[in-house]
């Protein structure tokens, strides 16, 4: 689970998870289902960077929604 989780992402179901390689590296990976489709993404790098909440890629993550 990523305990850390900033994502409450427009109307979807989401299954988010954590982990570090052997490089100290954070892999955050995200699953995201709307009835008609699902979002796979991961972000990685640095933890510090991963874990702002203004990082380009969480911020991408967070305001995805479906476009009717």
């Amino acid at each position: 689970m990523w305990e850390h989780s900033p994502l409450v992402t427009y109307g979807a179901e989401q299954a988010i998870a954590e982990t570090v390689d052997s490089e100290g590296l954070l892999w955050i990976h995200a699953y995201f289902v709307w009835p008609h489709l699902t979002v796979y993404a991961t972000v990685s790098g640095p933890q510090d960077e991963v874990r702002n909440t203004q990082n380009w890629a969480i911020t991408a993550l967070d305001s995805m929604k479906p476009n009717p």
